[in-house]
């Protein structure tokens, strides 16, 4: 298969800390929330609850702006 397809992708990074915080914006880009789990996961990691809510903000912000645009 790896001759057809090429090699497999390795999306993790090499970092774990930055591996928890690619994870916990993917799912909420993608979601809309995290678990219980994935938040405990993202504080273990070295992260804040105010860094979760910025993220919340953020993630908030970019998908009310996506659905404000308009079609002419």
């Amino acid at each position: 298969m790896e001759m057809i397809f090429g090699p497999a992708q390795n999306y993790r990074l090499a970092n774990p800390r930055l591996e928890t915080l690619r994870r916990t914006a993917v799912m909420m880009r993608c979601m809309g929330y995290i678990t219980e789990r994935d938040a405990y996961e993202f504080e273990r990691a070295g992260f804040s609850d105010d860094h979760l809510e910025m993220m919340r903000g953020l993630f908030s912000q970019s998908s009310s702006s996506m659905g404000s645009t308009s079609k002419h």
